[in-house]
């Protein structure tokens, strides 16, 4: 035998290796390369197109120091940081973030393969294949995949989890690291992977891991010593960011019932999973007696072959067992959450579902040499469940395509039907959105937010009379709650009842002495007015409360600098800048506070700024104009600059304000043209009011005497 022959069985068998996690990657992706056609749907909205792409590295910290959905005690930094990079590489495309969703899932499945195929569980080649791809096909599995950000929120951490027990069954410490390393990492993408070291302990106490502790106190107390100091890392920050709301309530003494039924739902989605999608439902809409009854066959399948097999399969058994219970306590309604039910919620179950029914194949081939039914039993219920989600990624193509399904198979809840109401908002489209908002209030007529949302969009299409009525009912269903004060606040200042406004941010502010929004508010009510002491007061009380906010020292800043508070706005306005460099707003009022100084080479710095961000601002092209034509300063003189600005500016009104036009005839004047200046001015006189005709007319004169001299 040749030296060449001799070295080919290890790289045949680094090939078989690899060959399966290939061909599941390629085959999970391709599956779902339908949904590369879908938009960005429900939570797609407030996570990635609600949010600006990221500009600087202070952007991308920021995921990393604030919760993950408004309102809500989530904090999942590395889920969205994904999402925040690609709206940074590619911003409101959705394909790629489709695609990265397909991406994961084939890792995922990909995962699942080593996890079958890993020391201590050890099922069969073929079988792991066969497991990894019917979970990456399964619909579950496509509820992770189809909406993008829910979605990832599920997908992404179950790769970190996957990943962690792989690392963890293996012997030596390097990869015992690993293992926490990627515990850590799985736990910052979702909260429920917070039972990924009871899957840890699983596999010690069952001793499916490589160098279980055994008896040894102390060899538990520092083997598990790091998932400690990761868990406090991790409640630490989370205390900080949320304080005691970041807890969820106990739910099962008041619905004892609910643990259950999620037990029932997971099992039902897993073996007699729905055709078409039934988002989020309620018990009512789920709950089917033929499919429970198919539930209680396999589970008594599932019995029946573990009686049959030996010890070590049994044990191995046990530990899918555990594996399904623990990674189903997080979503199991012992504590409150937003939806009580949904099929995502089953992914990390559905690899043990996988891994017990591979496990008992492996075991039983052995023994009964039935391999060929069990894998074509096994190629059969893929295919049914590949047709099943490739039919599923309909649902996804489009808001309306979502929402008409949730509604259609959920016509009990006022969700879709206020979602719905939102696009038609965005849409442009009002009295649809009006509908879909009174439909569901119909359905919750305690829904404080559907009477608000409803009386903004009233408000923004001028229907005042309706949209005071709709505040109206949200304060009386919530009367403790701001926001409904505030908009009516704002819709009175919109009609000019500005005293009335007042006294609605005031009652807003007593409900809540922290809503900044009504404190604002009430300022710029308060300036409209002229009282500039107290608005500095309101805007002073909200920088205090936010000092990184660049918004709220932008503010103070401003009525300060109405003040005639000069050097005290400076100080705000440069500290909104510092916060936020792009803030146009600050540098153009930075640039009035210098101008009003005499700081004019520092007021045409910022006025640069202003047109480096926005170009086509004409207040400050017609200042930064009036500084460079007519500055006493040699050096700061710029008339070659100031007539291009002051022509910008004046195309840009359509040579229809005065002040404009007296400014581009400034500048043509500097530049030595005065037939030219002096018809301009000539046109600015025309359109000037009475009180600056004389000021025009003098330089009207001096243009002519300069035209006759030169």
């Amino acid at each position: 035998m040749s030296e060449s022959h001799k070295s080919e069985p290890p790289r045949t068998r680094l090939g078989w290796r690899i060959a399966p996690a290939a061909a599941l990657f390629i085959l999970t992706v391709s599956l779902y390369l339908p949904s590369l056609r879908n938009d960005f749907v429900y939570d797609d909205h407030e996570l990635i197109l609600n949010h600006p792409a990221p500009r600087s590295l202070a952007d991308v910290w920021r995921v990393f120091t604030e919760p993950h959905f408004p309102k809500l005690p989530y904090y999942r930094p590395l889920a969205r940081l994904t999402m925040v990079g690609q709206k940074f590489l590619h911003g409101d495309q959705p394909t790629p973030f489709h695609l990265f969703n397909a991406l994961v899932m084939g890792t995922i499945a990909v995962l699942a393969y080593a996890l079958y195929r890993s020391p201590g569980i050890d099922i069969a080649p073929g079988y792991s294949f066969l497991a990894a791809m019917l979970l990456a096909a399964h619909p579950i599995a496509s509820s992770c995949v189809y909406p993008i950000c829910s979605g990832r929120e599920t997908s992404l951490p179950a790769v970190f989890a996957i990943a962690a027990v792989c690392s963890f069954l293996r012997h030596g410490a390097g990869w015992r690291a690993g293992a926490w390393l990627l515990f850590a990492a799985a736990l910052l993408c979702k909260e429920q992977a917070a039972v990924v070291p009871g899957l840890f302990a699983l596999a010690d106490l069952l001793h499916i891991s490589a160098d279980p502790p055994g008896r040894s106190l102390r060899r538990w107390l520092l083997r598990y010593a790091p998932v400690a100091a990761v868990l406090m890392g991790y409640f630490a920050i989370r205390w900080r960011l949320f304080g005691g709301a970041g807890s969820h309530a106990v739910a099962v003494f008041e619905q004892p019932w609910g643990p259950p039924l999620a037990v029932l739902f997971t099992l039902q989605s897993t073996f007699a999973p729905f055709a078409e999608l039934v988002y989020e439902p309620t018990a009512e809409t789920w709950l089917s007696p033929w499919r429970a009854l198919i539930v209680l066959a396999v589970v008594a399948i599932f019995a029946l072959a573990t009686s049959l097999v030996d010890t070590a399969a049994r044990r191995r058994v046990a530990f899918w067992v555990g594996w399904f219970v623990l990674a189903l306590l997080p979503t199991s309604n012992l504590l409150t959450q937003e939806a009580p039910f949904d099929e995502r919620y089953g992914l990390l179950s559905l690899v043990a579902v996988a891994g017990a029914a591979s496990t008992l194949a492996t075991a039983l081939s052995r023994r009964l040499a039935t391999r060929a039914a069990m894998v074509v039993s096994a190629v059969v219920l893929m295919v049914a469940c590949a047709t099943i989600t490739v039919h599923r990624a309909r649902y996804f193509r489009d808001d309306v395509a979502f929402t008409t399904q949730w509604s259609r198979t959920d016509p009990s809840n006022y969700k879709p039907q206020s979602f719905i109401a939102y696009c038609y908002t965005k849409q442009g489209m009002p009295d649809r959105a009006a509908g879909h908002y009174r439909r569901a209030i119909a359905i919750h007529p305690q829904g404080y937010a559907l009477y608000n949302n409803l009386g903004l969009l009233l408000a923004g299409h001028r229907r005042f009379a309706e949209a005071e009525a709709e505040f109206r009912r949200a304060i009386h269903v919530k009367p403790e709650k701001p926001d409904a004060y505030n908009n009516l606040g704002v819709l009175y200042t919109t009609q000019g009842r500005l005293n009335e406004a007042i006294a609605q941010f005031e009652i807003a502010m007593q409900r809540d002495p922290a809503a900044a929004q009504a404190r604002s508010n009430l300022g710029a009510v308060l300036v409209s007015q002229g009282r500039l002491a107290e608005a500095e007061t309101q805007f002073a009380q909200i920088a205090r409360g936010n000092p990184h906010s660049a918004e709220a020292h932008y503010k103070l800043g401003h009525v300060l600098a109405r003040e005639g508070k000069f050097a005290q706005a400076r100080a705000r306005l440069m500290r909104a800048i510092r916060i936020k460099p792009d803030y146009a707003d600050a540098h153009y009022t930075l640039a009035l506070v210098y101008s009003r100084q005499q700081r004019l080479r520092e007021a045409a710095a910022s006025y640069r700024r202003v047109l480096e961000l926005a170009p086509d601002h004409l207040d400050a092209a017609h200042n930064l104009a009036w500084i460079l034509a007519t500055s006493r300063d040699r050096s700061l003189r710029n008339t070659r600059e100031a007539l291009h600005w002051a022509r910008r500016a004046a195309e840009a009104t359509g040579h229809g304000q005065y002040r404009v036009l007296d400014t581009l005839a400034a500048s043509l004047a500097a530049n030595g043209q005065f037939d030219e200046a002096q018809r301009w001015q000539a046109k600015a006189m025309m359109l000037a009011p009475e009180s600056e005709q004389a000021l025009l007319r003098a330089r009207y004169e001096l243009y002519q005497s300069r035209k006759t001299v030169h």
